[in-house]
């Protein structure tokens, strides 16, 4: 990495010079100390010893980090053990089906709504400005009923399966929310109220996301993640 930088800097003729300089650590910082000492009698000879100091410091510093990186993270993952391999084969052996679940397969869109057996966890509620609509969240969806509870108006299915936060915009002209797949992904999500159209989905983090918020002039929103 340095002598990559070295070199496009053409100064890889310095390295061997700084190499040779390479004392243990704690004799180099002893040594940029006494430069910057003796700068104070001798400007030139001062400066001069404590820049080749720092430079054979970070020299040390860089390949050291560059051996540390090479160690921890570039090293190629380890080899399935014989007791994966054996797991494999005898699936391949078995015809390879594919066990995923059926519910893990269920897309939720307009056509195919969820489908409640009992009332869901109600996770997110909010009042638009204007009083006329509760946003109510459930299962891969928002629901918008009228405020008093006549009449549901719409269903707002997403990807999200856990629905976090609902908030309408300052003009309730739109429906930020937000939520996820808990331990997979997050998303916000921001609805046009009137069309009953989602016109943004933004996948965020590795995890369910919370808390929309918007600003004042609508223009902005804010939200939390896990961690």
């Amino acid at each position: 990495m340095l002598a990559d930088w070295m070199n496009e800097m053409g100064l890889a003729s310095l390295k061997p010079a700084l190499a040779a300089l390479v004392l243990p650590p704690a004799p180099m910082i002893a040594l940029a100390l006494g430069g910057a000492w003796l700068a104070r009698t001798r400007p030139r000879t001062g400066r001069a010893v404590s820049a080749l100091a720092c430079a054979a410091l970070w020299l040390c510093w860089c390949e050291g980090s560059a051996e540390w990186a090479e160690r921890h993270w570039l090293d190629e993952p380890p080899p399935l053990s014989a007791a994966e391999i054996e797991v494999v084969r005898a699936w391949v052996e078995q015809g390879a089906v594919d066990d995923t679940p059926e519910a893990a397969r269920v897309r939720f869109d307009k056509e195919r709504p969820p489908v409640y057996s009992r009332p869901p966890v109600i996770t997110a509620l909010d009042v638009s400005p204007d009083g006329a609509l509760i946003a109510v969240g459930g299962f891969h969806e928002v629901l918008l009923w009228k405020a008093d509870g006549s009449e549901r108006v719409a269903r707002l299915i997403g990807l999200s399966e856990r629905i976090e936060s609902a908030r309408f915009s300052p003009d309730g002209a739109r429906l930020a929310v937000t939520g996820g797949q808990p331990g997979r992904m997050g998303e916000v999500q921001v609805w046009d109220v009137a069309g009953k159209k989602l016109t943004l989905s933004v996948p965020v983090t590795f995890d369910t996301v919370y808390g929309a918020s918007w600003s004042p002039d609508g223009t902005k929103i804010a939200f939390g993640c896990a961690d």
